[in-house]
């Protein structure tokens, strides 16, 4: 059997040394074991492995702390690291650590030795770009122990050939070439879509601060001089590589008519981890927003072709940029200009020349206040309105989780709905078809609800639950958003071959509302009451297409509303029968008698909670 080299496993889980150990046997591999994480760095000293696979869940370290402590301990010799994970999500961090692989637990032993074997292969590509066959031999003598995979060509016009045809994790370019130098071929690899995340480390004899300058503004991330320094060219090497960087999903958009500017500051936001999109002006800025998906804009206020303001101001029409963070950079700093700024939509402004440090600052906070806004949003789809806000309340203080669960009285008209038949018809259609025609049910009802200021508490399978002020005002608007519904009801059923019908209860009296559910874990913010189960055992009562008002919800509109009056009904809960009201129609406005104080004091179209 052939030897494959020496694998370190680093592990405290009995379960996972055995079972790597049985899928190893055979394959050719001398494997050792450690399971004490802070000792990791001398072990990997002592035995020199070929590869390190190491369990995510250690301590006191996690096995992606250990897999950048490792990293950077290594001094640019590469050392794969595989981690293993009971969570998916480790891929990514594993990823983000400079891991070479990863293995989501529980795995075969096939899945095993494919990813160790791809780990072993996987070696970072340098292209080496220079007309002197001296300096390909010095530079592949100096970082051939790091085990890097060196291409060599001698012109800028061979390397974009090379490039268009491979990829490269590194471009180590000369500046003084025939044809094609080394400031066209940085400009041509940062202007190419396809390549312009590759960095470009520039090594020439030119020391001059004019020409370090022009290779900077032609897009390189990095100038060394010639002579050529072992160490220096290893630490530089070392820190423009994938696995030295931070990756993070956001692009950001730099458009500025100056390519100085444009390249330091992409260059910049690239060796944080950023994407990045480039644009000389507003006009192409447009286009890029419109093809991709941009997290943040950061431009210039002056520019041919359409200037800063103007291209706020398209951007925010974007229904998807509403509220994208954007920074201006202008080396116009007055009050004025900050204050139309402002209006058009710009969230900062700086003021040129600004340090890179603060405009990194600017942008990290806005990104993160943008991500939490948008975790916001998500968290309303899931919550009503009132759990959110109350949320959003507790959170506002230290104690947030701990404080004591609270409910309190109030006055509430409920309105609640479910569809006549729905068992039957679960029956009749396969799950997934009950799921699309709920959610296009749920959106169609919601989106009437919504119109007449209603809280949306809860969905219950088929049913909905919704709550208006316990005032006139507010059961007026619940019985709109009633009759709505119904004709609402009726657009749907076109679409549909078999129509559905639905039941309407509404009732007006005293809740309790508040936190329902443990104080440690899944708390709901919602309404209990008797109330509420009356709103529930009217709609049960009233006739397919109905709506059925309790007498309290009636005599807070009867001289808008007009209703067929019923026999007193023998509810579930109820000792006594209750008198209910069927809606027929509501009143127009010359047949309703003015009533511009509500009974019960409550201000008109205001909150339900």
């Amino acid at each position: 059997m052939e030897d494959r080299g020496t694998l370190l496993l680093v592990t405290d889980n009995r379960v996972y040394e055995g079972m790597i150990r049985r899928y190893l046997d055979g394959q050719g591999w001398v494997l050792h074991v450690e399971g004490n994480a802070p000792s990791i760095a001398d072990r990997v000293e002592d035995l020199q492995p070929d590869l390190v696979l190491l369990q995510a869940q250690l301590a006191p370290y996690t096995g992606f702390e250990i897999c950048r402590m490792l990293k950077g301990a290594l001094n640019g010799r590469r050392l794969p690291v595989v981690i293993l994970s009971t969570e998916e999500e480790g891929r990514l961090l594993a990823r983000l650590a400079g891991a070479a692989g990863f293995l989501r637990v529980p795995f075969s032993g096939e899945e095993m030795i494919a990813v160790l074997e791809k780990a072993l292969l996987k070696r970072e590509t340098i292209l080496l770009v220079d007309d002197s066959s001296m300096v390909h031999r010095v530079v592949t003598e100096i970082l051939g122990d790091a085990d890097y995979e060196i291409h060599s060509a001698y012109n800028g016009a061979e390397a974009l050939e090379w490039l268009g045809q491979r990829r490269a994790d590194l471009v180590i370019s000369d500046i003084e070439m025939p044809g094609m130098n080394g400031y066209e071929l940085c400009w041509a690899i940062k202007s190419n879509p396809l390549l312009n995340s590759v960095p470009v480390l520039v090594q020439s004899s030119l020391n001059s601060g004019f020409d370090i300058d022009r290779a900077f503004a032609a897009g390189a991330d990095d100038y060394i001089t010639k002579p050529i320094v072992a160490e220096e060219l290893q630490n530089r090497v070392n820190l423009l590589l994938p696995h030295n960087r931070i990756y993070r999903q956001e692009t950001i958009l730099v458009v500025d008519d100056s390519p100085m500017v444009r390249n330091m500051v992409g260059q910049s936001l690239g060796q944080q981890g950023f994407g990045v999109i480039l644009a000389a002006h507003g006009v192409e800025a447009l286009r890029y927003l419109e093809t991709q998906n941009v997290a943040l804009l950061l431009t210039d206020s002056e520019m041919p072709v359409m200037d800063g303001l103007e291209l706020v101001r398209r951007t925010r029409a974007l229904p998807e940029y509403e509220r994208v963070p954007i920074i201006m950079l202008s080396s116009r700093d007055s009050k004025v200009e900050r204050a139309k700024g402002r209006v058009a939509g710009v969230n900062e402004y700086i003021s040129k020349p600004f340090a890179a440090d603060k405009l990194l600052v600017s942008i990290e906070r806005l990104l993160a206040a943008h991500r939490l806004e948008r975790e916001k949003d998500v968290m309303r789809l899931y919550l009503s309105d009132a759990a959110a806000e109350h949320a959003a309340r507790l959170a506002d203080k230290k104690s947030a989780l701990w404080v004591p669960m609270r409910a309190r009285e109030q006055t509430l008209t409920i309105v609640f709905t479910d569809i006549v038949g729905f068992s039957e018809l679960c029956e009749r259609i396969p799950p997934a078809e009950v799921v699309e025609f709920l959610n296009g049910y749920f959106d169609a009802m919601v989106q009437v609800l919504k119109r007449h200021g209603a809280v949306i508490d809860k969905f219950i399978g088929d049913a909905l639950l919704a709550l208006f002020q316990g005032s006139s005002e507010g059961t007026h608007d619940a019985v709109c958003a009633s009759l709505e519904m119904l004709e609402a009801l009726e657009d749907f059923n076109q679409e549909r071959e078999q129509p559905v019908s639905i039941r309407i209860g509404i009732n007006t009296g005293t809740v309790m509302l508040g936190d329902l559910g443990s104080k440690f874990h899944r708390r709901e913010f919602t309404v209990i009451g008797d109330p509420v189960n009356l709103a529930q055992r009217l709609e049960g009562q009233a006739p397919p297409g109905g709506i059925l008002l309790s007498d309290a919800a009636y005599r807070l509109v009867e001289s808008e509303v007009e209703v067929e009056s019923r026999e007193p009904l023998t509810v579930k809960g109820k000792r006594d029968p209750v008198l209910t009201h069927l809606v027929k129609r509501m009143l127009t406005t010359d047949q309703i008698e003015p009533s511009p104080v509500s009974k019960t004091g409550a201000a008109a179209g205001s909150h339900p909670f």
